[in-house]
């Protein structure tokens, strides 16, 4: 009898594992459909807003929020006041670009800072690039002093995952003023771009097809030389870009912010942060990756995540290639990218930010991200501001 019960509650524990296992391999590869409206919004006046205080809004920078079920955009500057008794942060608004903030009580916060292509003042063309996914709309940018809306040298935003290309417009500036034209892109399962058959991602494995569509394109409008600028699994992209044959000779150069290198290893780190048991895990990276689980799980193929792992193959990427990582990241480790750096048969630079969240690294210190790409533009592209292609 004992054996028999020592049996079933291991037959139990097995399916326990199982359940978790699937369970933790569903949620990593669906992508967010909402954002929470999480930020309380007390008062706005005069060109100050008053908020309630959380990580997010006592974080020093700029920011967007969003507020009446997304059909308002703020961006917010300093913090001007702080009120402890009260638990209350009073911020700058820079502007507020469409909505009624004065009559909102709830907002999500988010890195984005501008919430369109308009919102740049700089002039930009509406794209529809062909993907072997379908039509992906994109927004092009040209360099600052040109009669064009592109030159020679082109950056390619790739956004990251749950993003859109909004995330990249916030640094569109800096790389107008140094004399590139600046392509950012969408790719399918991003909600701008057609969606995945049953709306999973593959944490870039098949999205860089997309990514390689736009290079594509950006190559026959006369770009000879391509930067891929790339914001956490779109890094993974980027890296993946820049090793193939094809491409390896028109990428020019790398630039990672907050880039996730190692996607098992990722997951395995969040997961085991949400107390979900080892075995749990690594049921869950298996049924991922093998062919039948994968497909049950709704993917289109098996992940494989030894090919997605730029920690052990970074000796791969002989492009110059700049990181832009914080170190309180709590979603990509900052420790990959020290180790990517010492392997990289390329030259590889780390800026270190602290105490930004997750791609928020320009947020929290714009001159320091600028600079640091102004002058990695000048040492290894030959780019300065308003610099001919």
């Amino acid at each position: 009898m004992r054996g028999i019960l020592l049996a079933a509650a291991g037959g139990l524990a097995a399916v326990s594992t199982v359940a978790a296992g699937a369970y933790f391999a569903n949620r990593a590869i669906t992508p967010w459909k909402s954002r929470k409206e999480g930020v309380d919004i007390l008062s706005y006046t005069d060109r100050q807003v008053v908020l309630a205080q959380s990580p997010d809004t006592l974080t020093p920078g700029t920011f967007s929020l969003y507020f009446q079920g997304n059909s308002g955009h703020a961006r917010i500057g300093a913090i001007t006041g702080l009120d402890p008794a009260s638990g209350t942060v009073t911020r700058t608004v820079e502007s507020v670009d469409y909505g009624d903030l004065a009559g909102a009580r709830k907002g999500y916060w988010s890195g984005y800072a501008y919430p369109g292509p308009s919102a740049l003042g700089l002039p930009f063309q509406e794209l529809s690039i062909a993907t072997p996914a379908g039509p992906a709309p994109a927004w092009l940018y040209g360099p600052l002093g040109s009669p064009g809306v592109a030159n020679g040298i082109w950056v390619i935003h790739i956004h990251g995952l749950g993003g859109k290309r909004a995330t990249g417009l916030r640094t569109v500036p800096a790389f107008a003023r140094a004399g590139a034209s600046s392509l950012l892109v969408s790719y399918r399962g991003d909600r701008e771009a057609r969606d995945t058959p049953a709306g999973k991602h593959t944490f870039g494995q098949t999205e860089v097809d997309d990514v390689a569509a736009a290079l594509e394109y950006a190559a026959s409008r006369g770009a000879s030389q391509v930067i891929l600028a790339g914001w956490s699994m779109g890094a993974t992209m980027a890296l993946e870009l820049a090793v193939q044959p094809k491409y390896k000779d028109l990428v020019a150069g790398l630039i990672l912010i907050a880039p996730v290198l190692d996607w098992a290893g990722t997951l395995s780190v969040h997961a085991r942060a949400s107390h979900l048991p080892r075995a749990a895990v690594k049921t869950g990276l298996s049924l991922m990756s093998c062919r039948l689980p994968s497909r049950w799980l709704g993917l289109p193929e098996p992940i494989d995540f030894k090919h997605l792992d730029w920690v052990c193959r970074a000796p791969e990427i002989r492009q110059p290639t700049l990181i832009l990582h914080s170190k309180d990241d709590g979603s990509a480790p900052y420790n990959d990218s020290l180790t990517f750096r010492q392997r990289t048969a390329g030259e590889t630079t780390v800026v270190t930010f602290n105490g930004a969240k997750h791609t928020q690294e320009w947020n929290a210190d714009a001159r320091l991200w600028e600079s640091s790409v102004e002058r990695w533009l000048h040492d290894q592209i030959g780019l300065g501001p308003h610099s001919p292609a």
